[in-house]
């Protein structure tokens, strides 16, 4: 509650171009360890379930890119072979059917990419919020490594 506050009378010094309350507001807000670098433990986490949201959400477009891709490759591929059986395919065909793979290759980069990217968002999040429950109990970030 206290950061939203805060936010408010920020927006509202930057509107009014009153930048010595501002400033005043800051000094005293970090002095009494209410500013935004005591936001709390869970800023972290909110980013990371963030960025995992928007990955999530690119998803099905990269999947439907994917499909097309696949059905168009998978069309042409099939004119291409016919054509080569009655021996009239055409270089500019072959060169289509080249072009096509590329694309098809390059949506499922895409989409393998945008799918790992949710896995490892997933596991640093785990990684995350057990650290933060670690550092609760007592237990320091030196801890966790051996040195």
């Amino acid at each position: 509650m206290r950061m939203v506050v805060f936010k408010i009378i920020v927006y509202i010094c930057n509107v009014k171009a009153l930048y010595p309350a501002m400033l005043l507001m800051l000094l005293t807000a970090g002095a009494c360890g209410n500013g935004p670098r005591h936001e709390g433990g869970n800023a972290l986490l909110k980013h990371i379930d963030s960025l995992t949201a928007a990955a999530e959400a690119a998803i099905p477009a990269a999947d439907a890119e994917l499909q097309r891709a696949t059905a168009q490759y998978d069309s042409a591929q099939r004119a291409a072979d016919a054509h080569l059986e009655a021996l009239c395919a055409t270089e500019g065909e072959m060169e289509r059917l080249a072009a096509l793979r590329i694309h098809r290759d390059s949506m499922q980069n895409a989409f393998d990419t945008q799918c790992a990217r949710v896995r490892y968002l997933k596991r640093k999040r785990a990684q995350a919020a057990q650290r933060q429950a670690d550092n609760g109990k007592g237990k320091s970030l030196r801890q966790e490594h051996t040195y």
